[in-house]
């Protein structure tokens, strides 16, 4: 519980002094006209991914559990690591993220749970 407090406290710190605009808020910016996502995308700052840093959290504490079976989709995971990924990806699929918003929330995430 601990890694998932100082992931919250430090994700939302970076957010608010990186200010990074998301995907939606950069297709208006350059295109002059409204855009509506298909997935409603929050309104706080982009970078970190908020869903990257918690499931990378995750991830390195529960690192040596092997085979993970979600319970609900009956889908089998080598690891925490992949749930990690999966979920990380889905942000900038969904156009919620860019790339670099989960490679630095999964970086930041792994070295909280490092550090505890």
């Amino acid at each position: 519980m601990l890694g998932l407090k100082e992931a919250a406290v430090a994700c939302w710190a970076i957010k608010y002094t990186v200010k990074q605009a998301r995907p939606n808020e950069l297709i208006m910016l350059l295109t002059n006209e409204r855009f509506v996502p298909e997935i409603t995308t929050p309104t706080h700052p982009s970078c970190p991914s908020g869903h990257s840093t918690f499931s990378s959290v995750v991830a390195e504490i529960c690192k040596d559990m092997k085979v993970v079976k979600d319970p609900i989709t009956g889908i089998v995971y080598s690891d925490f690591k992949a749930i990690q990924e999966e979920a990380s990806m889905s942000r900038v699929y969904g156009g919620i993220h860019f790339l670099k918003d989960c490679e630095l929330g999964t970086k930041l995430g792994t070295a909280i749970a490092q550090s505890l």
